[in-house]
């Protein structure tokens, strides 16, 4: 297997060596720091910024000196085990030890590790997601609130992973007729809107709260070989509200990451409408969000016929931002004219993911804290309301500037 180095020039060389020297700096100074610690969050704050640092200085030096990168990937990983050691029972340092150990697995082409240890770090990741995701629906519906307009008219691309995945194909499916006869529903997908969604975000927040509980269904012959929920629930509830709807008439651009398991992990796979409708690789909402919702412990992983075996999209890309706005750069959009509108569920919200009285973050199938996260999103929206730098406000103001 052949390798490949970029050769700098003397000023970038230059700028990377000051760079180093700084950081080295840095992790000197925490050292020193650490000697004097009592506190073992505070050791654990450090240990994970010197992991950090390390990490940093692994993947500037990846290219033009691997035998370095590699002793910086191992320092980091000694500072993640001296976190998990300081306090062992947090979250956050349990999860950045298990990813960062299943990347330094890829670094050395041990797949199997590597895919052991992110599932791993996605079960302890899986806590803040899958039914907090009423919380992105929640802010969309009072952004087509305030506009009076639908999602699908306000932006040109709308990606998602797993639950996220949900709410960007629920804002894009077109709307289309159904009828029943004898007590059975039928869809008439040649009869679909080329202009209207088939839901609107509070649309979507009401599948949430009435639902979203039947996602999750066990059979009786569960065992610890098996994953924790069976596909029924899922397969249905997608069924029922995408029917046999393909990604090529989605009414925006769509991008929903998954990975393919058959790959051993090493795949992202993007279900983009894109390709879909460059005759490419279309496929159904359905399997498109069957793929990506396939959370590992939760959820068995979902085979399409001739195509592979999928996983949850955020094994690999749990915020698809950086997805979209690459897609968007292939599409030849111009870089100034991006604009990137981003909803999350875990990094820039804490307190709200926190129920009162609750030390433990909200796991992925609680959806009987709906209720609780909705009373906290609408208070916050609230105080937003009565505030000066309303985000939303200042959002809507954009989009009538765009729309001039």
């Amino acid at each position: 297997m052949g390798h490949w180095w970029c050769k700098e020039s003397p000023e970038e060389s230059s700028k990377l060596s000051l760079i180093t020297y700084l950081e080295h700096e840095c992790i000197s100074h925490l050292s020193k720091k650490l000697q004097y610690c009592s506190s073992n969050q505070e050791k654990l704050h450090i240990y994970n910024t010197m992991a950090i640092i390390y990490e940093q200085l692994a993947e500037k030096e990846d290219k033009s000196n691997r035998l370095n990168s590699l002793c910086h990937w191992k320092d980091a990983q000694r500072n993640y085990e001296m976190a998990h050691e300081a306090v062992p029972e947090n979250l956050d340092a349990n999860l950045e030890y298990w990813y960062f150990c299943s990347i330094a697995y890829c670094k050395k082409v041990d797949y199997k590790n590597a895919k052991e240890n992110i599932i791993e770090a996605l079960r302890l990741d899986n806590k803040n997601k899958g039914i907090c995701g009423v919380l992105p629906a929640l802010w969309l519906s009072e952004i087509e609130y305030h506009t009076h307009k639908p999602i699908s008219y306000l932006f040109d691309m709308i990606a998602g992973t797993s639950a996220g995945g949900f709410i960007a194909a629920g804002l894009s499916v077109p709307s289309w007729k159904s009828y029943n006869t004898r007590n059975h529903l039928f869809y008439d997908d040649l009869k679909y809107s080329v202009l209207n969604p088939k839901f609107s975000a509070l649309d979507l927040l009401n599948i949430y709260q009435s639902e979203i509980k039947n996602f999750f269904t066990t059979d009786s012959s569960w065992s610890f070989s098996k994953s924790k929920y069976t596909d029924k629930g899922r397969r249905s509830l997608f069924y029922r509200h995408f029917g046999r709807m393909y990604l090529n008439q989605a009414l925006t651009e769509l991008v929903i990451p998954a990975v393919n398991n058959e790959s051993n992990l090493a795949q992202t796979h993007l279900f983009t409408r894109h390709n879909a409708i460059k005759n490419i690789k279309n496929y159904t909402f359905v399997d498109a969000l069957m793929a990506t919702t396939a959370a590992p412990t939760f959820f068995p992983s979902y085979k399409i016929e001739g195509r592979g075996i999928f996983l949850d999209g955020a094994l690999h890309l749990n915020n698809p931002s950086m997805a979209a706005y690459e897609k968007a750069n292939q599409y030849n959009v111009e870089k100034e004219k991006i604009s990137v509108f981003s909803l999350g569920t875990r990094s820039y919200i804490s307190d709200s993911l926190v129920l009162p009285q609750q030390e433990e973050p909200i796991r992925l199938d609680d959806y009987e804290s709906i209720p609780n996260l909705l009373e906290l999103g609408h208070q916050y929206i609230e105080e937003l309301d009565a505030s000066d730098e309303n985000p939303i406000n200042k959002l809507v103001e954009s989009f009538e500037i765009l729309s001039t």
